[in-house]
């Protein structure tokens, strides 16, 4: 189990039993991607510019994106969970977070999930920081980051832009998790890109791009709607969905907005953990944030 740095530390005094356990760590390869990820992956990676910093979801296009960044410099890690596709950047010098906003230098995320290698890089290494998910994927602190890039997955989008990612052929598949705040915040970054990509086809050939009433009809649900989503990466080509229109022939476009920080009871979780009665005073009262207070 690798020992993780940043806010992940717990007090032995917060456990009434400990139990040793002796077995090995669980591991997990993405498995190997068909030639129509392939090219969805290098669609992806040719839009993605030097100074970027990158949230990368646990989909196999995603990842497979990685692969085709080692040619750029300086980028950047803040992300909910990171994966083996980050060990050959990191180590090809390809990511430093030099550019980065907040975590200068700091590859952020809450969790971590790939192989022994990937654990023993991060194992006992300050350059890697683990903070709260519910810090880390806030719209306002991932909106903070500039150049911010979401690279996630979808499993149907339809012609306005909005996005299925939890549902697949009728079933639930899983939770909508982070990604919808990712997609907000990246939305809000300057210079940022929220990107979706998904195959224009399933694998016995339907089309996988929907009308909105046909959303409608299969009782599908939307996680992202269709102004907080800017491109979507299909094999084909990269689609724009910047400044698409509406039915009444508004832009669905949304200005940026200052979004407000992160809830402050989150960030009184994120200090070193003391028994409440060594806590100063002042550590138990609400901080104000007087920058928002307009």
């Amino acid at each position: 189990m690798p020992r993780t740095h940043g806010e992940s530390f717990v007090h032995l005094d917060r456990f009434d039993t400990l139990v040793d356990v002796d077995v090995p760590v669980a591991e997990y390869l993405h498995p190997k991607i068909g030639e129509v990820a392939e090219r969805v992956a290098r669609y992806i990676a040719s839009i993605i510019d030097d100074g970027s910093t990158l949230q990368i979801g646990l989909g196999r296009v995603p990842n497979e994106a990685l692969r085709y960044l080692t040619d750029r410099r300086d980028l950047g890690i803040h992300s909910d969970v990171i994966t083996d596709g980050v060990v050959d950047l990191v180590e090809a010098g390809v990511v430093t977070g030099r550019h980065k906003t907040s975590h200068r230098d700091r590859i952020v995320a809450s969790y971590c999930l790939g192989t022994r290698r990937l654990y023993d890089l991060i194992d006992d290494n300050p350059r890697f920081e683990f903070l709260p998910i519910e810090q880390v994927s806030h719209p306002g602190e991932v909106s903070r980051q500039s150049q911010m890039v979401s690279i996630t997955q979808a499993f149907a989008i339809d012609l306005s832009g909005q996005v299925c990612v939890d549902q697949f052929e009728g079933e639930f598949y899983g939770g909508v998790s982070t990604q919808v705040d990712f997609i907000r915040g990246a939305a809000r970054s300057t210079g940022g890109k929220p990107i979706i990509c998904l195959s224009s086809t399933t694998d016995n050939g339907a089309v996988q791009s929907l009308s909105a009433a046909e959303i409608s009809e299969a009782e599908i649900s939307v996680a992202a709607a269709r102004n907080e989503i800017t491109k979507g990466e299909i094999e084909d080509e990269s689609i724009s969905l910047n400044g698409c229109k509406g039915t009444d022939g508004s832009s669905e476009t949304p200005e940026p907005v200052d979004l407000p920080p992160p809830d402050p009871g989150c960030l009184a979780r994120s200090k070193p953990w003391r028994p409440v009665h060594q806590r100063p005073a002042r550590d138990m009262r609400r901080p104000t944030w007087k920058k928002w207070e307009r």
